[in-house]
């Protein structure tokens, strides 16, 4: 797991936006370099208002690819703050998965934020992520072992297309706690594997969109084997924060 960096400064990603702005602003005629900062200031405002729409938690969950880190998909889920126990967390998961039985429990969910059950891939793999402060399931699929299965994510049930998280911004200071698992084997991600792919999506406005109004917690990165060649594994990467006044 990587070392949380301080974020409890609320405004730590606008700064990073507002600096680049007045960088590109130095030009003197040229506004155009201006644009896609100010772009990025839109859609981290438009993003951050739909997260602190009401009292409630929330986790952004995204696909990215495997070549170049990029997003292909995203969604939000929102739901009332609550400490979930584990027996109810598990009987959350079985109906993420349509009345399957859940893995194995893998790792803190204290730590991780979310309840992680794993089975490896074979007839019975799957995984399922549970969030630890909404009972939401974040993500769950099957993992059937056969790289000609096609890939069946159950939750999200629907992906929303990428041109919101505007990629590409000035990269944000704040970054939340990181811990990952590769879902061929169920093992722990280590830092050099994790780091890249939340400094990609640092030039998103995920980041900067939570510390927006509120703080980030954390976020659980997963190697997920989809269909295709063993090494066009998708990255999946859940975000949770939520306002100032919630406990992390």
């Amino acid at each position: 797991m990587t070392s949380p960096i301080p974020i409890r400064r609320q405004t730590a990603g606008l700064r990073v936006i507002a600096a680049a702005t007045q960088i590109a602003c130095s030009g003197g005629d040229d506004t155009g370099a201006t644009e896609p900062v100010l772009d990025c200031m839109s859609a981290a405002s438009a993003l951050a208002s739909e997260l602190y729409d009401g009292p409630r938690e929330c986790a952004i969950v995204l696909r990215l690819r495997p070549a170049d880190l990029l997003a292909t998909g995203f969604q939000v889920r929102c739901g009332p703050a609550q400490t979930l126990l584990e027996p109810a967390a598990r009987e959350i998961a079985g109906g993420a998965l349509g009345g399957a039985q859940p893995g194995l429990l893998l790792g803190d969910p204290q730590q991780l934020g979310a309840y992680l059950y794993y089975e490896p891939p074979g007839s019975s793999g799957s995984i399922v992520v549970i969030s630890r402060r909404t009972g939401l399931p974040l993500f769950a699929a099957p993992l059937p072992g056969d790289p000609d299965a096609p890939a069946e994510i159950l939750a999200p049930a629907t992906w929303r297309a990428p041109p919101p998280l505007q990629q590409g911004c000035p990269a944000a200071e704040a970054r939340p706690r990181a811990a990952g698992y590769d879902l061929e084997d169920g093992r722990a991600l280590v830092a050099p594997e994790i780091d890249p792919i939340v400094a990609a999506v640092a030039t998103t406005v995920v980041f900067v969109a939570y510390t927006w109004s509120g703080q980030l917690y954390d976020a659980l990165l997963l190697r997920y084997p989809a269909a295709g060649a063993a090494d066009q594994r998708e990255w999946i990467l859940a975000v949770q924060g939520g306002p100032w006044a919630s406990a992390p």
